[in-house]
């Protein structure tokens, strides 16, 4: 892109390729900036709304309730369940889901 803009202003003008080269880059550089802010942005709403979503999660987890049940209470895909289950997994360091049943059912009275 920059090699064209130079060659087209060269072409028009006879002269100008280093400023045409410059400000193609100065372009093309805050375009990069402003797309990688976007994505980050994105992610950013991605992982907040998928935090907001954990801690409902693991209390009906520790009701015993399905994905099924948990998608179905709290307005959410079957994925997003399974989703989040992972997360807190993966923080709490467990393995498998009856870790976690038991760990957010609390203590029990023997």
């Amino acid at each position: 892109m920059v090699r064209e803009v130079a060659s087209k202003t060269s072409d028009v003008a006879g002269d100008g390729t280093i400023t045409a080269t410059l400000l193609a880059q100065a372009i093309f550089r805050e375009g990069v900036r402003t797309v990688a802010a976007d994505v980050e942005v994105n992610l950013m709403r991605v992982f907040w709304e998928q935090v907001g979503a954990l801690g409902p999660v693991y209390r009906l987890v520790g009701q015993g309730l399905s994905d099924r049940d948990i998608a179905t209470k709290l307005d959410l895909t079957e994925l997003r369940v399974q989703a989040c289950i992972a997360w807190i997994l993966h923080f709490l360091g467990f393995t498998n889901r009856n870790e976690l049943i038991r760990y957010a059912a609390g203590p029990t009275v023997m």
